[in-house]
């Protein structure tokens, strides 16, 4: 068993570092207060449970996270999609070598609401990818950085649009890289699309490969 978060948690995500497995469990709300810890659990092997690691504000009324690597540094995205307004903002988060820095190390603005968060690292190249959910049925954009090894940050490359978008994936098929995403709503439940972006190693960008209905 494991200690109770606060009601509404979002997707769990497992990650290992240091030996160690842990799990984090974004928070969205607890009745109409939106300003919810992010927890994180570590697994202890002694009474094989998972036991309270690490608990912060990170971002509004979160639905998501995502761990990730680069060189030696390890970072958390928190996406943030309601505080009583769509317009939010995302966030990652550095290790320390001991937990999470409690202050952001780069905020991401969002004024759609973040479902999924997703990133992709191929030949060097890491890109950080957001679903967006609301929208008023004229469809939103969706954002996609990438990481800046000059300037240690991410930066916004492009955006793709989406029609209440609720998941992203990474997938690398026959040596294309691929970017999967889900839309929920377009007008009507019947006319949603999932949609693939490949890479395209000429341009640096994601374009639309492929359609179909959701």
């Amino acid at each position: 068993s494991i200690a109770n978060t606060t009601s509404m948690g979002g997707e769990v995500q497992f990650f290992q570092l240091g030996g160690d497995t842990y799990m984090v469990v974004p928070n969205y709300a607890q009745s109409s207060n939106y300003n919810q810890n992010t927890e994180i659990f570590r697994h202890d092997s002694g009474s094989d449970q998972f036991v309270s690691f690490q608990s912060f504000a990170t971002v509004a009324g979160s639905h998501t996270t995502e761990f990730f690597t680069i060189g030696a540094d390890h970072f958390l995205c928190v996406g943030g999609y309601y505080d009583g307004d769509y317009n939010t903002e995302s966030a990652v988060f550095r290790w320390n070598g001991t937990n999470f820095d409690t202050t952001p190390y780069q905020l991401f603005p969002d004024p759609w609401g973040v479902m999924d968060c997703e990133v992709a690292q191929f030949d060097g190249k890491t890109f950080l990818a957001f679903a967006s959910y609301y929208d008023t049925n004229e469809g939103q954009d969706n954002y996609i950085y990438q990481w800046n090894p000059s300037t240690t940050q991410f930066d916004e490359i492009q955006t793709i649009q989406g029609w209440r978008r609720i998941d992203i994936d990474y997938h690398r098929i026959q040596g294309s890289h691929f970017l999967l995403a889900t839309d929920y709503f377009n007008g009507s439940y019947n006319s949603a699309h999932t949609r693939f972006y490949k890479y395209n190693d000429r341009t640096g960008l994601w374009d639309q490969n492929y359609t179909w209905n959701s």
